[in-house]
């Protein structure tokens, strides 16, 4: 396309239209151009039906799992932990999930398993447990930090001993 003259300085430049397009997808319209008075053609692209864009340096949600069943907890463990969170209650995520963004090294089965390189020579597998068993570790796991910070924060009056500490977590903080 030919750049419209407008006096001084660098002409105006007008986009052209990408030669991989297809006719369906390009739109003309007319709109007015403002210091001349002619009307120029300007192309739009429909780009509804093409899939999210992710940027090269951008976020990428690897370990995302879509098709969750409600009423677990799921979770990623090593293999080196894996029999121990068996005999903790977790089970192995053997129905169809699907996991992470797409990339060539998807994740992969090996039997019914679900799992993906952790990097380092590790192996993550996919493993749930029913959410009420992980609401009790959980609340385990908190009383257990909070006797801890009780213990740090109890004013000793051993000798030589002076000041105080304060520990809170979230807006007591």
């Amino acid at each position: 396309m030919e750049p419209v003259k407008r006096g001084r300085g660098r002409p105006k430049q007008v986009k052209a239209v990408s030669l991989q397009l297809r006719p369906e997808d390009v739109k003309q319209e007319v709109v007015e151009a403002q210091p001349v008075e002619k009307k120029v053609a300007v192309s739009t692209v429909n780009r509804s039906g093409r899939p999210k864009r992710v940027p090269i340096n951008g976020y990428r949600d690897i370990l995302k799992v879509e098709g969750q069943e409600a009423g677990y907890h799921y979770a990623w463990i090593t293999d080196k932990n894996a029999s121990r969170f068996e005999l903790a209650g977790y089970d192995f995520v053997d129905h169809d999930v699907v996991v992470g963004d797409n990339r060539v090294n998807a994740a992969s089965q090996i039997g019914a398993k679900i799992s993906i390189p952790g990097g380092n020579g590790v192996t993550l597998f996919l493993m749930r447990v029913p959410q009420d068993i992980y609401d009790e570790e959980m609340e385990m796991l908190n009383d257990s930090i909070n006797d801890t910070e009780l213990a740090l924060t109890q004013n000793s009056k051993d000798e030589g001993r002076y000041g105080s500490v304060k520990i809170g977590r979230g807006k007591n903080l």
